[in-house]
């Protein structure tokens, strides 16, 4: 309810911001009007082009990324998944809302159940890297709350990735009312996004990636601007989406021919990827997309090999599933890096 009302509050202010935009440009043409019809024979360029400075001005105090896009945090999205909750409790703690509820602290060590949930820890061991244990190599016994606050992950003990915001469009706000299926279907197969992610740390792919070959060409002008536009073009409505649109969708769906739908659609455009000649400066990050999207696809056809033959829920299938799950967000850290760095040697040139 708090959530809703945040994001509803958040909406109306940016209508809001649109409004005065479109007022501050009527009133502006009619000052304008009204001006050139009682005076013709004034010179009237000073007053015109005061006002249109001072509508200049508003208009680039306002931020269009705030009036676009909301960052909000992982934990604030309505997200709870029942199979993982039934993972942890028993039949009657699920019934008390004190102890298997999101905001409850089943085993006190200073996280709701919730953000166990988020950080990938167990609610009901206060220490899950160690279980209490001072001995083994790499802990120190603290419970998880201590090892959040110390930035390290309650679960591989590696430094904590923070994925705690995420960028949404504010007219995708109809995803946060199918995310908690999305989140609730992968708990159901034996996956839970947030474990998935600190898990991405502790595989190395690279000598797979190494594999992945791209059809080059020289670094001109004319090739790169091709290039741009045309992965522009490619991967729209996929990369660019929000990570919460961009991963709920791999498990948005239970029914086959949906998945199927989702598979074509990355099938397609991996297809053009491998047939793309790629100016030599992008060639990491195309073949950073066609191992993404390949490894995205290894796992929808698991996801309909499991639906269609009924066995999501063997122990197997949960194992596999999680696996290409890490292995898929592998692949997009690995595809955000390569991201990054290649902006930063841009902006250097």
């Amino acid at each position: 309810m708090y959530l809703n009302k945040k994001l509803q509050f958040k909406k109306i202010i940016a209508i809001s911001i649109s409004i005065v935009i479109v007022t501050l440009a009527i009133v502006a043409f009619v000052v304008l009007n009204k001006k050139k019809k009682t005076d013709q024979t004034n010179n009237t360029s000073y007053e015109t082009k005061d006002i249109l400075d001072k509508l200049g001005k508003s208009i680039d105090k306002i931020n269009l990324d705030d009036v676009l896009y909301d960052t909000i945090s992982f934990k604030e999205l309505p997200v709870y998944p029942k199979a993982w909750v039934e993972k942890y409790f028993s039949f009657s703690e699920q019934a008390n809302q004190l102890i298997s509820g999101p905001n409850a602290d089943a085993d006190g060590d200073g996280l709701t159940n919730k953000e166990e949930y988020f950080y990938a820890s167990s609610p009901v061991n206060k220490d899950t890297l160690c279980n209490g244990s001072k001995e083994e190599k790499g802990c120190n016994g603290n419970n998880d709350k201590q090892n959040v606050d110390a930035g390290i992950s309650p679960l591989t003990g590696l430094t904590l990735d923070s994925y705690d915001k995420v960028k949404i469009k504010k007219q995708d706000y109809a995803i946060l009312n199918r995310i908690q299926d999305s989140f609730e279907n992968a708990a159901k197969e034996g996956v839970d996004f947030p474990t998935l992610y600190q898990l991405s740390k502790t595989i190395d792919l690279n000598d797979e990636y190494k594999k992945i070959s791209a059809l080059t060409q020289s670094n001109d002008r004319v090739n790169i601007v091709n290039y741009i536009s045309f992965r522009a073009k490619l991967l729209q409505n996929i990369i660019d989406e929000s990570e919460v649109g961009l991963f709920s969708e791999l498990y948005q769906s239970t029914k086959i021919d949906e998945i199927k739908n989702v598979k074509k659609k990355y099938l397609d455009k991996n297809e053009e990827l491998k047939n793309t000649y790629v100016p030599e400066r992008f060639v990491e990050l195309h073949r950073a997309y066609i191992f993404f999207f390949d490894k995205i696809i290894q796992l929808l056809d698991l996801r309909i090999e499991g639906i269609s033959e009924k066995k999501t829920e063997s122990k197997d299938f949960r194992n596999r599933s999680k696996k290409m799950g890490v292995e898929i967000m592998w692949s997009y850290r690995k595809l955000s890096d390569i991201s990054s760095d290649l902006k930063i040697d841009l902006n250097s040139q």
